[in-house]
């Protein structure tokens, strides 16, 4: 019987190409489906996806927030870039299609990693000719072994696919939306390494340039979504080694010629990687994450690192009791049991793969490339409160998900389908298994509370984990609950900032001013550019009765940053509150001033201007206000209101009141009881009393939406005048 053609090999391989992909897709979004109905959770994605505003949008001005910013301690422009392009259509951030696009590019980076995976069982022949060891025994382009036939060869790249994509180390990856970066960085470096793969082979200069130059584009433009790559130009000196046999030992002629062009290649690579890796270091210095030498002295961080390097490949073999966060214990030594033995198994490690590099050249190899991927986040450079993080093994514990489809490629590398039925029944046990692992784990990260519980759950004594459970506690309104864990997180975590928020919030709540002033002043003390915190304590020095503590915390605020209109309009607040209305006009003004577009500031005025007799100037205020946000609520109930009750019959304009007032209604629901008073007002100053009083019982009936006894009171006086078929007059 003939062989078959090159055609029907071309025809064959390309069907298993497709199927290979068919069941990696299918496989890949069985397994993270659960992923795209979670929510936000606050760890990190409420300040930088929720509360952040800066990122939405497309214009020039939000380009050039993306390629400057380094909010959250990251340099990410594209993984910003993506984020507005997620939230382009409704404006605001989704969760479902931010989740559902993390999916989607781990799915992008997995078939990615197939084909870069095939090429390099192709170019290794899966060891099979090892004893050549570190030998080039051919030319670039003719490399690789063809003792594995091609069926076993795809079969072993879509196993290591599968192992990477499904493995339950990825779900903090692809469950967690702030990590965006690492699938996209990831999907980059995927496609960059696939088309260095294909320049090296390439024997026409013209070819091996523009596979050249498309693989170093796509590296930039990963490097432009997280810095996790910055090695990547080592890794390819080891592809370079092995499988790809660049670097002869010969001398002279084209063998000098080659290894020219091998580093020169590589200098390409690291250019972009030695600024954007600076970037990273000055990003985390400038965020406050990257920790202190103080903080964490270089023999823990040793320590820490040997622990990470073992810890990854444990994980990867046994990957039970997956955390979200894997705490530093405040009192942690580089002399603890754990960091002794992952810094012995380094050692043992690394002399095993030496001694075995010319039987096993792939082992070294990939042990190589493992620790390189790891090298920047063992700790060296710490920030955040995790010794280790399974988004940590997104990209390094990829080598080893190659070496696992070796040996499944020779496992099943005998002819027919009957001989390697044991082997594949056994491998897809292996995936199935991941798979649902997988599952699970995406449920942890549900919403705050199951992310939270959960660490809680595995790890009782982590800070962090009652420190931002008792923050999501406070936003339910279970206040109690929010207490104890507080309490809990600062008992093991003393310095913990979010910890003083969440029992200064809740402590507020509770009715203990005092100790929420505490509690805040203790939390700005840590980051003292923490303007939330800062506007908390103002409160909480009202409520404890230290108003004048609150005037003098504002006075010093517009000192260090005049040019702020936040602490302009909040001190103009306060000074209107104590009735010295001329004192806070003249910040409030400035708060204006400072932003033409803040409708608060503006309210705010026309409230002091109404006091200080003014209705004229308040109208001014509030119909420039309203010409810059015409769909405004706030302004424009409250420009209704003037319009329908002010005693000068010049100002006052009944028409004008019920269109504002109408228009009011339908936006803001939380502007609703202010807008309708303010349409009764204008129904009454044209005539309508019957529609002014029930516009105003309505509000009367809604008890949550009036603020206190004298509102009611108020409302109930103006009630009865439109009774007696009176308009309201102030």
């Amino acid at each position: 019987m003939s062989p078959p053609s090159s055609d029907a090999r071309s025809a064959r391989a390309a069907r298993a190409t497709v199927a290979a992909a068919i069941v990696i897709g299918a496989a890949t979004l069985w397994a993270f489906a659960g992923a795209w109905g979670n929510e936000f959770v606050n760890w990190d994605d409420d300040y930088l996806l929720v509360d952040n505003q800066a990122y939405l949008g497309l214009t020039a001005a939000h380009f050039r927030w993306f390629f400057t910013t380094t909010l959250g301690g990251h340099y990410q422009p594209l993984t910003w870039l993506s984020y507005a392009i997620d939230c382009a259509r409704s404006g605001r951030p989704d969760p479902v299609g931010v989740h559902l696009t993390n999916v989607c590019l781990h799915l992008f980076t997995a078939l990615g990693f197939f084909f870069v995976a095939r090429r390099v069982l192709q170019l290794a022949g899966a060891d099979g000719n090892a004893d050549e060891g570190w030998r080039v025994r051919t030319a670039p382009g003719e490399c690789g072994a063809q003792d594995l036939p091609s069926n076993a060869i795809t079969l072993g790249a879509t196993l290591a696919a599968l192992l990477f994509a499904l493995h339950p180390l990825r779900v903090e990856s692809v469950a967690w939306a702030t990590e965006r970066r690492d699938v996209l960085s990831g999907a980059w470096l995927m496609l960059a390494t696939f088309l260095y793969l294909r320049a090296v082979s390439r024997r026409g200069v013209t070819g091996y340039r523009a596979a050249l130059a498309g693989s170093l584009a796509c590296y930039a433009l990963s490097l432009l979504s997280k810095a996790a790559g910055v090695m990547f130009p080592l890794v390819l000196l080891v592809l370079d080694v092995y499988p790809l046999r660049r670097l002869r030992p010969a001398r002279g002629g084209d063998g000098d010629a080659l290894r020219r062009s091998v580093w020169m290649e590589k200098l390409l690579f690291a250019l972009p990687a030695a600024a954007i890796a600076v970037v990273a270091v000055l990003a985390q210095r400038e965020s406050g994450a990257l920790r202190s030498a103080e903080d964490l002295p270089f023999s823990l961080r040793l320590g820490q690192a040997g622990y990470g390097v073992g810890f990854y490949i444990w994980k990867t073999l046994w990957p039970a009791g997956l955390l979200p966060l894997y705490e530093q214990r405040p009192e942690a030594s580089a002399f603890d049991l754990p960091c002794v033995l992952g810094a012995v198994f380094t050692c043992v490690a690394t002399a095993g793969a030496w001694w075995a590099r010319r039987r096993l050249p792939s082992l070294l190899a990939a042990w190589t490339v493992y620790v390189l991927l790891l090298l920047p986040v063992l700790g060296f450079f710490q920030s955040g409160p995790q010794v280790v993080a399974d988004r940590y093994s997104y990209l390094s514990c990829m080598p080893w998900a190659v070496l696992a489809g070796a040996v499944g490629a020779r496992m099943c590398r005998g002819k027919g389908i009957w001989p390697a039925l044991p082997a594949i029944a056994l491998l897809v046990a292996v995936v199935a298994g991941l798979g649902a692992l997988t599952r699970k784990q995406v449920g942890i990260w549900r919403n705050s509370q199951t992310l939270w519980t959960a660490v809680l759950e595995r790890a009782p004594h982590t800070g962090t984990a009652h420190a931002n459970l008792a923050a999501w506690l406070n936003r339910r309104g279970d206040h109690e609950a929010a207490c104890t864990h507080a309490r809990e997180a600062l008992r093991i975590l003393p310095g913990s900032r979010v910890a003083h928020i969440a029992l200064g919030r809740c402590s507020a709540e509770l009715g203990a001013p005092e100790t929420a002033e505490a509690h805040f002043a203790e939390a700005l003390r840590i980051r003292p550019d923490d303007e939330p915190t800062a506007l908390n304590l103002v409160n909480a020095h009202v409520a404890a009765g230290h108003a004048d503590q609150a005037l003098e915390f504002c006075e010093a605020r517009i000192a260090a940053q005049p040019a702020r209109p936040l602490w302009r309009l909040t001190l103009g607040t306060l000074l209107a509150r104590r009735q010295r209305f001329a004192e806070a006009r003249v910040h409030l003004v400035e708060a204006v001033r400072a932003d033409p577009a803040a409708a608060e500031a503006r309210f705010r005025l026309s409230v002091v201007q109404l006091a200080l007799d003014d209705p004229a100037a308040a109208i001014a205020t509030l119909e420039e206000g309203l010409a810059r946000a015409p769909d405004d609520a706030l302004l424009g109930a409250q420009l209704a209101w003037i319009y329908a009750t002010c005693r000068r019959d010049d100002l006052r304009n009944g028409v004008r009141a019920l269109e504002l007032a109408r228009k009011a209604m339908k936006r803001e629901a939380e502007v609703r009881p202010q807008a309708q008073r303010a349409l009764a007002a204008a129904l009454a100053e044209n005539g309508d009393f019957a529609a002014a009083i029930a516009a105003l019982r309505e509000v009367l009936a809604d008890e949550p939406g009036i603020a206190s006894a004298a509102s009611r009171e108020r409302l109930q006086a103006q009630l009865a005048q439109y009774e007696r078929g009176e308009p309201t007059r102030e």
